[in-house]
């Protein structure tokens, strides 16, 4: 799977600031504007890729956030 590597670092540095606390992926994405201009499915691939990878486990983001948020 193709992904920007330097945003799925960043979305792991920003959760990691405010854990415990759980952000929705909108939140998220507000939080790291630099990458506002990014098309949704590289910014989708980023996140599901951390998905795959097991390093978001459920533990990071808001319960009910769909990928499709």
């Amino acid at each position: 799977m193709l992904y920007d590597e330097t945003l799925a670092r960043k979305i792991l540095a920003m959760l990691a600031r405010v854990f415990p606390r759980k952000l929705h992926l909108y939140e998220l994405k507000a939080s790291l504007p630099e990458h506002q201009g990014l098309p949704a499915q590289e910014w989708l691939s980023a996140v599901q890729a951390l998905r795959l990878d097991r390093k978001l486990d459920g533990k990071f983001l808001e319960d009910g956030t769909s990928i499709a948020d």
